[in-house]
């Protein structure tokens, strides 16, 4: 059953990517420039790279007009309203091109606490290359089929 929803999963993120794709404009090398000039930014980058994919970026409203804004976020400085937001226990709180509200907390208390929350409890870094017994994984055949089957169980 697990596989199958796998397989689901994994044939609809292809189709989406699939489908992302086809809207993409093909471009002459004369409209791109080999070398970017010196004075671009990391923004005008990133803007004319999701143009040569094709994906446009959502007309989102100001922060502090923002409805999915967190409850108890606000700005760091109240002279830049659109600069860094905090909350009252000092965590650091962004919102994506995207519109997606961030505050990279694994705790279980916070925005989301409770049982439904995704960010629930403290986590215990996982050693990729020991064995659950403590034996050392020493080369790539051990870890593909020996302490990767048992991470795929685990999860």
């Amino acid at each position: 059953m697990k596989r199958q929803i796998s397989r689901i999963i994994s044939g609809i993120f292809l189709l989406a990517l699939a489908f992302s794709f086809s809207g993409c404009t093909t471009r002459t090398k004369s409209e791109i420039p080999v070398f970017p000039p010196r004075n671009v930014t990391s923004a005008m980058d990133r803007d004319q790279m999701l143009d040569q994919l094709g994906i446009k970026l959502p007309q989102l409203p100001l922060k502090l007009q923002d409805q999915n804004a967190p409850k108890g976020a606000f700005p760091v400085s109240k002279a830049n309203p659109e600069g860094n937001w905090t909350d009252s226990s000092r965590n650091t709180i962004t919102r994506s091109s995207f519109g997606l509200w961030n505050n990279y907390s694994d705790k279980s208390s916070g925005f989301f606490p409770g049982p439904d929350s995704a960010r629930v409890g403290d986590y215990t870094p996982i050693d990729l290359l020991k064995m659950k017994k403590g034996k050392v994984i020493t080369t790539a055949d051990e870890w593909w089929s020996k302490r990767r089957p048992e991470i795929m169980k685990d999860i």
